[in-house]
């Protein structure tokens, strides 16, 4: 008789944000406030200022609702200037149920929160920057944990 062992594979969490390292451009995202100009470069998703009003751009996800779920973005800004990640129900990332806490440039924003709805939205925000001023969003991530 053979000796048999019974393997355990464990599925890695499936990344939900498509496009989150922008080598497509901005393919799946939009602009959904604010008058910055929205474009990708050199991987990276830019937001540019035209004057101080709070921008956002976002991408729909399908989740489930009640499930817990990760959310991590890297932000690039020169000078000082109020960004974040957020998910919301709301195209426009208004209500969002979380966001990231403004950091300091050129650092990671993660942050968890528990799906309300099914069809929601993650993206990137900018508050009150300086007219011509980039700030910059790359390596979007949501699984589930």
């Amino acid at each position: 008789m053979r000796n048999r062992r019974a393997a355990i594979l464990i599925a890695a969490p499936i990344e939900l944000v498509a496009n989150g390292r922008f080598d497509d451009g901005i393919t799946g995202w939009t602009r959904t406030s604010g008058t910055a100009t929205f474009v990708a470069a050199s991987g990276r998703a830019q937001l540019t200022a035209l004057n101080s009003t709070l921008s956002r751009f976002s991408r729909g996800v399908t989740l489930i609702v009640g499930r817990r779920y990760r959310m991590t973005a890297t932000i690039f800004a020169a000078g000082s200037v109020a960004s974040f990640i957020a998910a919301s129900v709301n195209s426009n990332l208004g209500s969002a149920v979380n966001t990231s806490s403004p950091l300091a440039s050129n650092s990671d924003h993660s942050f968890t929160f528990t799906a309300t709805a099914a069809a929601m939205f993650v993206g990137g925000c900018t508050n009150a920057p300086t007219p011509g001023q980039v700030v910059e969003f790359d390596n979007f991530s949501l699984k589930a944990i």
